[in-house]
Parts: structure tokens; C-alpha cells; sequence
């Protein structure tokens, strides 16, 4: 899966290096993320990261889903995180996903910028 950018961010598919970044995410956005993703757990730690870099990256392969980091256009501040998924070839449809890092959501139009892309 290719990298996108756009004039306000940068997606990509997640790297083993993110495991640091995303946790610290998941766990800070527990009060507005959890009710609609109960994955996102105070209880998320680095190590869980990994796991979910690799099922992403699975999904990709088979073609059922395309997972991304979402980062600053500079690669460096993780930011989020963007999904199509339920993939139905046959009826060219998908959902689109997406999760905001609690300290983004205010700094960041992060939905708006999302769906600038073409």
C-alpha cells in the first residue's frame, strides 16, 4: 500500500516503529473513542501495538481492509488513524473509519482534511 499526502497530512500504513505513538493515543482517547471502538482501553499498552500492525497488515493482504496511520504532513506527529474496511468488490462499497487521538481533536479538523482526499 502506497503512502498519501495532502497538504495537511500524511497516511500510511502503520510501521513497528508506531508502537510507541499509538498506545499512548488509544489510552488518552479512552473517554471519547471506546464507546463506538472497544479496543481503545485504558488497559492498551505498547506491546498490544504490534498485533494490531500485523491483523492490518493481513486484512491488506487479503483485500478485505486498508488500515492507516494518519500523521502530520511531516511524518512525525502521529495523529490518528483511518480505515476502509467490510470491503464488498462485487458492490463497490466499503466503510470508512476513523479515530482522533484526544490530544488532536480539538487542534485538527482531522474529518474535514480526511475527506479531502481523492
Amino acid at each position: 500500500m502506497s503512502v498519501i499526502r495532502t497538504t495537511h497530512l500524511l497516511l500510511r500504513p502503520f510501521e513497528d516503529s508506531d508502537a510507541t505513538a499509538f498506545p499512548i493515543a488509544v489510552r488518552e482517547s479512552v473517554s471519547s473513542v471506546n464507546p463506538w471502538m472497544p479496543c481503545c482501553r485504558a488497559q492498551y499498552a505498547e506491546s498490544d501495538a504490534p498485533d494490531w500492525f500485523r491483523a492490518a497488515r493481513e486484512t491488506l493482504s487479503l483485500g478485505s481492509a486498508h488500515e492507516f496511520g494518519v500523521f502530520s504532513t511531516d511524518g512525525q506527529r502521529f495523529l490518528g488513524e483511518a480505515g476502509l474496511n467490510q470491503i464488498n468488490a462485487q458492490s463497490k462499497y466499503c466503510n470508512l473509519g476513523y479515530w482522533v487521538g484526544q490530544s488532536e481533536q480539538r487542534s485538527e479538523e482531522f474529518a474535514i482534511k480526511l475527506g479531502e482526499i481523492q
